[in-house]
């Protein structure tokens, strides 16, 4: 996902530029932040759907920063465009460009979060993730950070390594959203195991990292050991696939 920051203060470029990073840490690894000191320079490398942010500094002095504005919507009419004053000079005009939030200097983390959270991100740009209820309150979780689920009654519980997560999503509902996953192997009934996070594979179990142990079923064992140490070098050859020797 790429971000785009039009602000001739480098001070506050900077710290917008490190809100942002901290913001996204937990939706995707994928984030390239562009700063640009005016608006001529940033239609240098603007075209439609190249980005997904743009942050323009409605202040910057020898700018038309409302053309500017009016330009990058006429050409990419679903970016998220995110007008930013030191004062409320350009608040109505921001409806004409139809601006996804207007932002206030100075920056703090708190109204950069409210910018970004009302801002539609694609889904395509994140980590995946399932959205689960959990005491009734919609609930993220990154497949990357899931260790394994197992049943109770009348759902499963999500095991990561700082939280367990109960919801009443049935094993099978989750069984169906992860059937494209080949990292998730059920190896028990109603468990799921991610194979990222197994250390070990033991007589009746595997051995996670953390010390947890997974049953498995003991008549498949061969089956699962097999279908386990063919992700392993699966992992392996994608490793040396992306490593560049001299």
């Amino acid at each position: 996902m790429k971000l785009a920051i039009i602000d001739s203060n480098n001070a506050d470029a900077t710290l917008l530029k490190d809100l942002i990073v901290k913001y996204f840490d937990t939706y995707t690894d994928a984030l390239s932040i562009y700063s640009y000191p005016c608006a001529d320079s940033f239609f240098q490398d603007f075209s439609e759907n190249l980005f997904t942010f743009v942050f323009l500094d409605m202040d910057t002095p020898n700018t038309p920063t409302l053309a500017a504005a009016e330009y990058i919507r006429k050409i990419d009419k679903n970016i998220n465009l995110i007008l930013m004053s030191r004062g409320m000079d350009y608040a109505i005009q921001g409806y004409t460009v139809q601006a996804s939030y207007y932002l206030l200097k100075p920056f703090t983390y708190s109204n950069i979060e409210t910018a970004l959270n009302l801002c539609p991100i694609l889904t395509t740009t994140l980590k995946p993730f399932v959205e689960v209820i959990v005491n009734r309150i919609p609930q993220l979780i990154f497949l990357d950070d899931i260790l394994y689920i197992d049943t109770i009654h009348n759902g499963i519980q999500i095991h990561t390594e700082l939280n367990t997560f109960k919801t009443y999503m049935s094993f099978k509902n989750f069984l169906q959203f992860i059937k494209n996953e080949d990292r998730f192997l059920q190896c028990y009934r109603g468990i799921v195991v991610n194979m990222d996070y197994i250390s070990t594979l033991q007589n009746d179990s595997f051995l996670l990292f953390n010390g947890e142990t997974i049953p498995i079923r003991i008549p498949d064992r061969y089956t699962l050991r097999d279908t386990y140490n063919a992700y392993t070098l699966k992992k392996s050859q994608k490793v040396l696939e992306g490593t560049i020797t001299f």
